[in-house]
């Protein structure tokens, strides 16, 4: 099922299992809140058990001092992110100078703000765009519903017509009956006369 005809198609998320590890295959992300204790954690998690992530552009704030720029975003990155404990998993995977190089091919720093507001941008795009796709499939799935609830109210009524015609012409049937029988007794007939048999006229 397509809604709006440029968008791949909606997967039902209860028939469909999600897997992350397919999803991150290849992704490039963009991740803020990366550069303290438990975004250094993520992080290092992240790149450890999925390294099929394709490339990670961590947004980093320059240290600054009194108004002045003392480290930019790359040399704060290598200073005090990249030596973190919370990194250990992978530096065994990596070591010696694997693990730096690692991280330059996986890693880049937002080196000032222009370029780390437009990924963010890019992001809320992205975003917005995935909302309005679940708003829509929302409203399909509401469509959808109430065409369901109509369906089967307009059977119901059916149902109900039709049971109240065969009780009116099962009314009706009954007093064409009573009716025969009442003008058969008005001109003196029997069961027998009505079937074919000669009258016999009463007095």
């Amino acid at each position: 099922m397509t809604i709006g005809g440029e968008y791949p198609p909606l997967t039902d998320p209860m028939a469909d299992q999600l897997d992350v590890r397919v999803q991150l295959d290849g992704a490039r992300l963009l991740v803020m809140g990366g550069t303290g204790f438990l975004g250094k954690v993520w992080l290092s998690m992240l790149m450890h058990h999925f390294p099929e992530v394709a490339h990670i552009h961590l947004v980093v704030r320059p240290r600054k001092r009194g108004g002045v720029v003392t480290q930019t975003p790359e040399e704060r990155f290598w200073a005090e992110i990249a030596p973190s404990e919370v990194f250990d998993p992978i530096r065994e995977r990596f070591p010696g100078g694997a693990y730096e190089a690692m991280l330059r091919e996986k890693l880049a720093t937002a080196k000032n703000r222009k370029k780390a507001t437009k990924m963010i941008e890019l992001t809320q795009a992205v975003l917005q765009e995935v909302s309005m796709r679940r708003r829509e499939k929302k409203k399909l799935v509401a469509t959808m519903k109430k065409l369901e609830q109509e369906k089967d109210a307009n059977i119901k009524a059916l149902l109900q017509q039709n049971a109240s015609t065969t009780t009116e012409n099962k009314k009706i049937t009954q007093e064409l009956e009573s009716e025969k029988q009442k003008q058969a007794t008005n001109f003196g007939l029997t069961e027998e006369q009505e079937d074919g048999s000669p009258l016999d006229y009463y007095d």
